[in-house]
Formats: structure tokens, sequence, C-alpha cells
């Protein structure tokens, strides 16, 4: 699982350590930019926009640690609009504060949490490792080989039968009812074919 941490330079610190204990959970980081220096023109700040940008689309989820400036929101901004896993992190309570909370801390799907830094990460950790286990196994394709009497072979032949024809020799199955679907599909067309 990717992550991305969006938060101020004033935060580096913070972030460099959440960051740290992510990895030795398991988790990879999508993109550091706390690795940058700052940008002293406009061109390095494109490609540092570029970059971090990348890893918020790469990111399989985000943490925002508060108090943050322009880029964490629009990062934040990002993603929402992907629908990434969100889990927004403040020291204090003014993410519950109308007054200064923005709107989108308030969406269901930014997690929130006010407290210890341990202990977001500790829930994040809780949260994505239970997700990642709830994940179903990659999908695994099989080939199946299905053997033929020669003699059919001009049966075959016709535009009709070039399905049948494949996936005579060679299935690619996800499940026990696509085999099936496919089987009766060759038995049907070979029927259809018998004079």
């Amino acid at each position: 699982m990717k992550f991305y941490i969006a938060s101020s330079l004033n935060n580096i610190e913070i972030v460099r350590n959440v960051a740290g204990q992510l990895k030795q959970a398991g988790f990879i980081q999508a993109y550091d930019w706390t690795a940058n220096e700052r940008a002293d023109n406009l061109e390095k700040l494109k490609k540092i926009g570029q970059k971090e940008k990348d890893g918020v689309i790469e990111s399989d989820f985000i943490i925002i640690i508060l108090p943050g400036g322009k880029g964490t929101h629009i990062e934040l901004g990002i993603a929402l609009g992907l629908n990434k896993r969100i889990y927004l992190y403040s020291p204090n309570e003014k993410i519950n504060d109308p007054s200064t909370a923005s709107t989108f801390y308030q969406l269901p799907e930014v997690n929130k949490f006010v407290g210890e830094i341990d202990s977001f990460i500790s829930d994040v950790v809780i949260r994505e490792t239970k997700l990642v286990q709830q994940e179903p196994p990659p999908m695994r394709l099989s080939v199946i080989s299905y053997s033929f009497d020669i003699s059919s072979l001009p049966l075959m032949l016709n535009s009709v039968s070039i399905f049948s024809c494949i996936c005579m020799f060679s299935t690619f199955i996800y499940s026990p009812k696509l085999y099936i679907l496919i089987q009766s599909f060759l038995l049907i067309m070979k029927l259809a074919f018998i004079d």
C-alpha cells in the first residue's frame, strides 16, 4: 500500500516521523517531498508540483497533517476528487470548529483525528492493515487445455465458431462459473454444427 503525506514545510519533522513509522509498518511512500529544497524559481516549483501531484495520484491513501498551507489543501482536493482514503490529523479541535474548519474536513470520506500524533499513526496503521486483509486476492489467470477429436476440425473452420476454436485450445478463466459458461457455449456450438 502506498501513502502520501500532505502538510506544511513547518511540519517537516512531523511528516518525516510519520513517514518513517508507516514505512516500518510495511507501507510505501509514493513521494517524499521533504527531500526537496525550497524552490527559488518557477521551473523548480513546477517540477515539485508535478511530483507531488503524481504522489497523490499513485497513493492508496493520503495523510493530511495540519496546520497546512495552500499545497496541503490542493493535495486534499486532488485526493477527494480521486476517491482516495483520507486521514486528517490536527493537534487541536480547530477542525471541528465551524468558524475555523474547512467544509471539506467534514465530508464523510475524511477520517478526522485530534490528539497525539503517535496515536494517530497507530490508528492509520490498524485501519489500513485491516483493509489489506479484507482485499480479495489478486486476479490469477489459469490456462486450461481442452482436447478434441481432430475429425471435428472442419466444423471449427467457419467464422461463427472462431470463438469456440480459441476457447477449445486454451481458455483463460478467473472463476469456475466462467469456465462452466464457456463449456456450455462450446457444447451448444458443437451441437449446432452436427448434422
